[in-house]
């Protein structure tokens, strides 16, 4: 009885074994399958990137729009089509691509400062601001965008909100003949002479 117990799990053994080469074989396969979608992605940004410099655009476009269908999570591609976007005048195109950009990587400024730069094209500067203001909050070593903000509150007449940004850039960069000017010109604007003789 004992051989025929041995022999019968044997047999199971025998069954289960060729299911679990299997499904180790299946991971392998798909394993080399994303490592091949990889590689084949980074060719073809690569060959995008150089009618892109040769202003080959439509070439260029086609090429990136390919390396999304092999992976639409990257982010790099997306920036690539918004300024393509841009140079062409495709200014809400321009914007979905930049948006994406920042949906997969919200660590890199250059997404940052290209959707600021479109909403300042299409006159939206409350979206602007709000872009700078992720920029310079997020991204270290990003203080001198806080004259490119303050800008914006100023055309804006968000004379309070320039003010303190103005005093934030000469926080990270000393006093200068820039933001003394500017600050005066505010002060001046808001009827707070005691300060404009401060800053002065």
């Amino acid at each position: 009885h004992t051989i025929y117990i041995v022999l019968a799990v044997l047999s199971i053994l025998a069954i289960e074994n060729p299911t679990q080469a299997q499904k180790s074989k299946k991971n392998k396969n798909s394993q080399g399958t994303a490592e091949h979608i990889k590689r084949e992605s980074e060719y073809l940004f690569i060959e995008a990137q150089k009618y892109y410099t040769l202003e080959d655009y439509a070439k260029a476009v086609n090429l990136f729009l390919k390396c999304i269908e092999l992976v639409p999570e990257n982010s790099a591609v997306y920036y690539k089509l918004a300024q393509i976007a841009v140079n062409n005048s495709e200014i809400d195109k321009a914007l979905g691509y930049a948006l994406k950009a920042l949906q997969y990587d919200d660590t890199n400024k250059y997404y940052y400062l290209i959707t600021a730069n479109i909403y300042t094209e299409k006159g939206d500067f409350d979206k602007a601001a709000e872009y700078y203001e992720q920029l310079v909050t997020r991204i270290a070593g990003t203080e001198e965008y806080f004259f490119e903000l303050a800008a914006i509150y100023l055309y804006q007449e968000r004379l309070d909100d320039a003010l303190s940004t103005y005093q934030k850039a000469e926080e990270a960069f000393g006093v200068n003949e820039q933001t003394v000017f500017q600050k005066q010109k505010i002060y001046l604007q808001l009827n707070k002479l005691e300060e404009a003789i401060k800053n002065l």
